[in-house]
């Protein structure tokens, strides 16, 4: 498995160099069922352009049907780029006007133009390049590459749409569930003890870590998430992947999380929901936070508790979310919190195998597609999709990590030595992903491409 190359900042893009594209995987532009469909043919093209690139773009923009009635050409944007610039546009649309007959009506043609002008000036590659990179780069930002996987996967059929309903909707059982306020005083007992126990054992916790290596592990882990989760975890034009953001400048310790009441109502919410607790949200979140008002719930020992918890938030907020990018506004910077300022009780190598986890996995969150998390949240159990297929992600880039040469488990975690075992993934995560198949899976989380596992 070739493992893409740590990232490196340039031109305010985040440039990937990667070792072994064109490897023995039988397709060198490893845009996975998509790559069967792509034409690169440029012969006559410089003739083409030398006779009028004014000309050449108007009819491309034409053929592929981007000019909205009423709406004037985007040609005085394309004749205002830098010459180099705008060279490389041009065989870009090129490019995309021979691959237009893949794509599915709803690809933006409009939409993928004006992405490539934008993104002109900040390319990674040139189109000189022979081991697809032009061709990967340009169909990856245009649009095109989620489009047509998405387009390309087969939906699962009516029988297992209703399995799939059943892992997210299932019925109640006889007495129903955990819910509402009955039971909720000793559940949150039950949870802070087990959690407590796990980081305040009498024997006392292990060593903490440097959260400099963590930010240089985490470098590693998002160029083994790029690598092993390819094509999809690229394809969406606006993945974080696709534009400059480091994971290695977002780690941070779970100590900076704030541990106010809203924090605490917040964490002791989905520490119940984790457990499948049901009922009302603002009933529930009333109800805690009374608890802890009331001091029927140790408030400090939840505060203590939130500094020991990794989570995905972004700056200013400690809500937990899925963000993404776009081209106009920027992207929201989300941050990683582990924590390194503690350990539990555990070998040091065990905790530092556990934190390299703890990486992909919080990395998985923030390169989750939005309509994922949207369409997750509206099932009855929500957490089955944003933390069990997060889980069972990470899982997978583990185990890459696991077998990776001795120098890049160093990076990851130092002298930890070999891996532990990791337990099997079993779970309702799980057989989604039995049921729909791992490429429907991966173009559902990062793509957005929901209806390939039955949520629609």
């Amino acid at each position: 498995m070739a493992v893409a190359d740590v990232r490196q900042k340039d031109g305010g893009l985040a440039k990937t160099k990667r070792s072994g594209d064109a490897d023995a995987t039988g397709s060198r532009l490893r845009l996975g069922p998509a790559s069967e469909l792509v034409v690169a043919d440029y012969t006559g093209l410089e003739l083409r352009l030398r006779l009028g690139e004014q000309d050449f773009f108007e009819e491309a923009e034409a053929a592929l049907g981007a000019l909205p009635e009423g709406f004037p050409s985007m040609w005085p944007d394309v004749a205002a780029l830098a010459d180099a610039d705008r060279r490389w546009f041009l065989r870009a649309v090129h490019l995309l006007t021979l691959n237009d007959e893949a794509a599915p009506a709803s690809f933006s043609r409009t939409g993928a133009l004006s992405r490539l002008t934008r993104w002109a000036g900040a390319r990674a590659t040139e189109p000189t390049a022979a081991d697809g990179s032009f061709e990967r780069e340009v169909l990856t930002v245009s649009g095109w590459t989620g489009a047509v996987l998405g387009h390309l996967a087969a939906g699962p059929s009516p029988e297992d749409r209703a399995r799939l309903r059943a892992v997210y909707d299932p019925q109640e059982a006889a007495g129903g569930e955990n819910g509402g306020l009955a039971g909720i005083g000793e559940a949150v007992a039950r949870i802070v003890a087990g959690r407590t126990a796990l980081w305040d054992p009498p024997s006392g916790g292990g060593q903490p870590e440097d959260l400099q290596r963590l930010s240089e592990a985490a470098a590693r882990v998002e160029s083994i998430v790029a690598d092993v989760f390819s094509p999809y975890v690229r394809a969406r034009f606006d993945s974080p992947l696709n534009e400059e953001f480091h994971y290695a400048d977002h780690v941070r310790g779970s100590m900076e999380r704030p541990q106010d009441r809203d924090a605490q109502v917040a964490y002791l919410y989905g520490e119940l929901r984790a457990e499948g607790w049901r009922g009302d949200a603002d009933e529930v979140l009333a109800g805690l936070r009374d608890l802890l008002e009331s001091g029927r719930a140790p408030a400090g020992q939840v505060a203590r508790l939130i500094k020991r918890t990794p989570s995905h938030d972004l700056p200013d907020t400690w809500r937990k979310t899925s963000t993404f990018y776009d081209l106009d506004r920027g992207s929201p910077v989300a941050e990683a919190h582990l924590p390194a300022d503690t350990a539990p009780a555990m070998p040091r190598g065990e905790w530092r195998w556990r934190l390299v986890g703890l990486l992909i996995h919080e990395l998985l969150h923030r390169l989750a597609h939005p309509v994922f998390v949207e369409r997750a949240r509206a099932v009855t159990r929500p957490l089955v999709l944003t933390e069990g297929c997060a889980e069972l992600l990470t899982a997978e880039a583990l185990a890459a990590a696991y077998g990776a040469d001795p120098a890049v488990r160093r990076e990851l975690a130092g002298d930890a030595g070999e891996p532990p075992a990791r337990p099997a993934t079993p779970g309702p995560a799980a057989e989604i992903r039995e049921i729909a198949g791992p490429d429907n899976f991966r173009a559902a989380y990062f793509l957005g491409e929901t209806h390939l596992i039955g949520l629609d």
